[in-house]
């Protein structure tokens, strides 16, 4: 090869190096981009559709849990139908019927407002002849063809049905109750409620045991007396002081005592608002 043909391709080469670079620059950017747009794609989460007020949306896994608490129902809204247009709650196993919330044909509310099946039974520390009829589906045979029912962890009617301290809640135990409502009512399945009776704090608000701020929360113990309620460290309490009891020490209060207010070497018990000590 002569030293001009040598000196021509040397420089048809310098000339198109950048030109191949470039080239080069971009199919490579543009498959960069493809490969990420792939990985973005892979990456994006499934969103899953939720009917909440007649609105169908798609919510992550973490939305889907707040908007099952504001009532969301799965699935998409109903065609023509408005869909959950009642903004039942889940946790109370409502249905939207004729635009308000109400309990299925088959259901009644128990005394916490959530609907169930009711059925005969006996609670525990009775007996019957069928261990099937206790409220928990147990018994123990006791002799002469008596059972005596004992808690379980599925039926009940009341809290003694249910093994460990667990709660009755639409006359299923805790446990059974969230497998069947969901896991988005595990944090309530220990406080719903209908009425004050049924909350240690003394207070039920949105059928939820809730702790007070203010005295206007909880409301009146005898209205018709003039007796009034007292918000104290989130407890309702009485003001009523024919229900209250001064003791020599906090430690003889009774049981059904919510707080003890010492002043000095005075203490008295007080029961919660609507309550008395036995």
């Amino acid at each position: 090869m002569d030293s001009d043909r040598f000196d021509r391709m040397a420089r048809s080469w310098a000339n198109a190096a950048p030109r191949r670079a470039l080239l080069g620059g971009v199919i490579g950017g543009a498959f960069g981009l493809t490969t990420r747009s792939g990985e973005a794609r892979k990456k994006t989460k499934k969103k899953i559709p939720l009917c909440l007020n007649g609105l169908t949306l798609l919510a992550s896994s973490k939305k889907k849990k707040q908007l099952l608490k504001k009532g969301a129902t799965p699935g998409v809204c109903a065609p023509g139908g408005g869909g959950n247009v009642c903004n039942c709650d889940p946790c109370l196993r409502e249905t939207c019927v004729a635009g308000s919330c109400q309990c299925p044909a088959n259901m009644a509310r128990d005394s916490k407002g959530v609907c169930s099946i009711f059925r005969s039974c006996v609670s525990v520390g009775q007996t019957t002849t069928d261990p099937t009829f206790c409220c928990s589906g147990r018994g123990n045979n006791v002799g002469i063809g008596q059972f005596f029912c004992i808690p379980g962890n599925e039926a009940c009617a009341i809290d003694i049905d249910c093994l460990h301290g667990q709660h009755c809640v639409g006359n299923l135990c805790a446990p059974t109750y969230i497998a069947t409502v969901g896991d988005q009512c595990a944090d309530r399945a220990f406080d719903i409620c209908s009425n004050r009776d049924q909350c240690k704090t003394g207070l039920c608000e949105d059928n939820l045991c809730k702790t007070c701020t203010s005295k206007a929360q909880c409301g009146d113990d005898r209205p018709n007396d003039g007796v009034t309620c007292t918000c104290v460290e989130g407890l309702c309490l009485t003001s009523n002081h024919l229900a209250m009891r001064p003791v020599d020490s906090c430690s003889q209060c009774p049981p059904a005592t919510a707080y003890c207010y010492t002043l000095g070497t005075l203490h008295t018990c007080i029961p919660l608002c609507g309550r008395t000590l036995n």
